[in-house]
């Protein structure tokens, strides 16, 4: 005759808490390392905006000229098309987080030696172009890595989350960083504003560094390096998907996004404001991107007709340039900023999105290479578009990028109906 006991029966295991409302509305957050690869993107754009608004005001003071803003940022961008590919391909064969790492370090270092340089009063032209042109090759080698560490860290099903939240720290410090280098600028001068610029990068090395995340074992027979290279080289060339949306983002890369540089000048010349204004100028367009990449955040997979949106908000975006070339008055300007943030954050973010979604992930570092090789066409855009301001004025470069970068569009909706139809 057997006793029964309650005390025998096993003991039910505890519910688990429901996940708070933030992390169910950004699932992603619930990777540890991808939260500190968020945080870390914080303090990295936040640095990176707060440098290019300082640099933008110090050259235009150092040269009164609006090409020489434009001969900056080519120096910054053209490092993408040597170096991107390259940095896909150590993307795909080393520690991703130890790439960043590295990366984030040296930037430091250079950065650190501007500030120095700046604070000493012994900086030249001469020596932006070469910080500028070796802080692009730095990022280049590392966005790869970045873009392509996210989908180790979370879940597939919530990678769209996952990459509109980066974007979306990315829209943050849109906002706070050329805030911040504007009050800098005003209070302490160019040398504080670099100076807290290198401070944000070294924090951003201290947080990867805490990240746990480690590549697993390499396999035993690995292909070269420029076996890696072709291979992802020919695997992006013969899918139409992904060969239709690297040709699309380079339509707003190419035209489009060269304002970037300009922006001080029109600041300046267009709407009388100073190192303050341009920081808020900035802020607007970081705030635009915050509203596109946060709603794309939240509303992850269940965004219908991708495809669409894209094609639509790349159109937006010339419009949206062409409406500021023919704006005077703050209020306005800062208004259509807000739709340019949205329009041209939002296309971006769901490029990437879509991208990431249709490669295998041993070959993701070499296609988002790809994706980076791209914006290293902003120079070739860049240096006819600054020009142009110079002979005929900036509202004038704005105006033709533009329009240049509606009517491509439209041909790509024209040419290639697949693409309205991804999702």
């Amino acid at each position: 005759m057997t006793i029964e006991t309650r005390d025998a029966q096993p003991l039910a295991a505890a519910p688990a808490p429901p996940p708070s409302p933030l992390l169910r509305w950004f699932p992603a957050l619930q990777s540890h390392d991808f939260r500190l690869l968020w945080s870390a993107s914080f303090f990295s754009f936040a640095g990176w905006w707060m440098t290019q608004l300082a640099l933008g005001w110090l050259v235009l003071e150092l040269t009164n000229s609006p090409f020489q803003l434009g001969l900056v940022s080519f120096f910054s961008m053209i490092p993408t098309l040597g170096f991107s590919i390259p940095g896909g391909v150590l993307a795909d064969r080393l520690d991703r987080r130890r790439l960043i790492l590295l990366t984030q370090g040296a930037t430091f270092a250079l950065m650190a030696l501007l500030a120095a340089l700046v604070v000493g009063n012994a900086i030249l032209v001469e020596h932006i172009y070469a910080i500028s042109f070796l802080t692009g090759a730095l990022m280049s080698l590392n966005m790869p890595a970045r873009q392509a560490i996210v989908v180790e860290i979370v879940r597939r099903d919530i990678l769209l989350s996952a990459i509109a939240l980066n974007s979306a720290i990315f829209s943050v410090t849109r906002i706070v960083g050329p805030v911040l280098a504007g009050l800098l600028l005003v209070r302490l001068g160019n040398g504080g504003a670099m100076v807290v610029g290198a401070l944000f990068y070294l924090s951003t090395v201290l947080v990867i560094a805490a990240m746990q995340y480690r590549r697993g074992p390499a396999p035993a027979h690995p292909q070269s390096a420029w076996r890696n290279l072709i291979g992802g080289i020919r695997y992006s060339l013969g899918h139409q998907t992904i060969l239709a949306l690297i040709a699309l983002i380079a339509v707003p890369t190419l035209f489009g996004m060269p304002f970037m540089a300009l922006l001080p000048a029109f600041a300046r010349d267009e709407l009388g404001l100073d190192a303050g204004g341009l920081g808020l100028l900035n802020s607007a367009i970081g705030l635009g991107a915050l509203v596109a990449t946060t709603s794309l955040a939240v509303t992850g997979s269940r965004l219908r007709h991708k495809g669409t949106v894209l094609l639509v908000s790349t159109f937006a975006f010339g419009l949206a340039l062409v409406a500021l070339s023919l704006v005077r008055w703050f209020p306005l300007a800062m208004l259509v900023l807000v739709v340019i943030g949205v329009v041209s954050f939002g296309q971006m973010t769901l490029t990437n999105s879509l991208l990431q979604m249709t490669v295998p992930n041993e070959l993701r570092g070499r296609v988002m290479s790809l994706y980076m090789l791209i914006w290293g066409l902003m120079p070739v855009g860049t240096l006819p578009i600054g020009a142009v301001a110079e002979m005929w004025g900036t509202p004038a470069a704005l105006a033709l990028g533009g329009a240049l970068t509606s009517i491509a569009t439209v041909a790509f909706a024209v040419r290639m109906p697949f693409l309205r139809k991804m999702d």
